[in-house]
């Protein structure tokens, strides 16, 4: 097999880690709700939205990017609220 083929496959193998990976992180997320705050429509589509907005609040907390005001856990627990609200108006 030639290292061009090789590294093409390695390259697959890693998305499909990235894409496990985020399933597992959207249905962790998605387990902290009750039935009853359960979120209308695809529960995994939810789950991907909710952890790339506490994705970007922590990359933007990493960066040192968010004004002294903004507390990330703040700003992560109302991005939860939020996102729920909206979800569950469909």
């Amino acid at each position: 097999m030639g290292r061009q083929r090789r590294r093409g496959l390695q390259a697959e193998a890693g998305v499909d880690k990235v894409r496990v990976a985020s399933a597992t992180c959207a249905d962790l997320l998605l387990g902290l709700f009750g039935d009853e705050d359960a979120p209308a429509g695809d529960p995994e589509r939810f789950g991907v939205i909710l952890l790339a907005a506490l994705h970007g609040i922590a990359a933007l907390a990493a960066a040192d990017s968010l004004p002294p005001q903004h507390r990330p856990d703040d700003l992560a627990a109302e991005a939860v609220r939020q996102l729920l609200r909206g979800a569950r108006a469909d």
